[in-house]
């Protein structure tokens, strides 16, 4: 993960700490010794090419919201120089919720999200928190690898390792939950909440704090 700009001088505010599955750090813009005003931006590096269809940001916890994000736009990048045009772009509200969003899968290495805005109007100024823990990213398609519909009752899911590249898949039946095109909810204590899909009435919660870094076993 890196940004166009960190604050480092005045707290710890880098890039690494919204990989670090912490809620309470932060990256921030860089403010001083002169405020960098915006776009503000960061650059997530999968580590191979992939295909690429959603996003979350968290903006930061607690009781400020400086610099959560309001108007955006992500971009994606096979080298990390060349970019797309936005595959999605829009305005967050001004809360502390995670934003989750999807758009048409792409082929791509590199995640770029580009904030233009600050949501509450507060300042020239740009703040995200941190997901999984240990650089994991954490994710679920359907009851197949290649396939989709009905409501099946299981899903396949895996965990990135962004470190290493390395990923551990897994089904999850267990839970009775097909969780294909669900809503996504990271709550406060960094547990994932998903909600619905296939499955419409079931939820499932993923604890990164005690499955370690396997996939869920609600």
């Amino acid at each position: 993960m890196t940004a166009s700009e960190q604050e480092t001088t005045r707290e710890s505010g880098g890039a690494a700490n919204m990989l670090d599955g912490n809620l309470t750090t932060i990256w921030h813009s860089q403010y001083s010794p002169t405020l960098i005003p915006f776009p503000h931006s960061i650059v997530l590096d999968v580590r191979a090419i992939n295909e690429v269809s959603g996003f979350t940001y968290t903006p930061r916890s607690g009781t400020s919201r400086n610099g959560a994000i309001g108007q955006y736009a992500i971009a994606v990048s096979s080298d990390g120089t060349s970019w797309s045009a936005p595959v999605a772009s829009g305005i967050w509200a001004d809360n502390s919720q995670a934003k989750a969003l999807t758009f048409p899968a792409v082929q791509a290495r590199y995640v770029r999200l580009t904030a233009t805005t600050e949501a509450g109007n507060r300042g020239q100024w740009t703040t995200a928190a941190a997901l999984l823990p240990g650089n994991k990213v954490l994710t679920w398609f359907s009851y197949s690898n290649t396939t989709f519909g009905g409501a099946n009752g299981k899903t396949q899911t895996a965990i990135l390792a962004l470190n290493t590249g390395v990923v551990t898949p897994l089904t999850v039946a267990n839970t009775g939950h097909d969780m294909f095109c669900p809503g996504v909810s990271i709550l406060p204590d960094g547990r994932i909440l998903i909600s619905g899909g296939s499955n419409a009435a079931s939820s499932t919660i993923y604890d990164p704090a005690t499955t370690r870094g396997q996939p869920p076993h609600p």
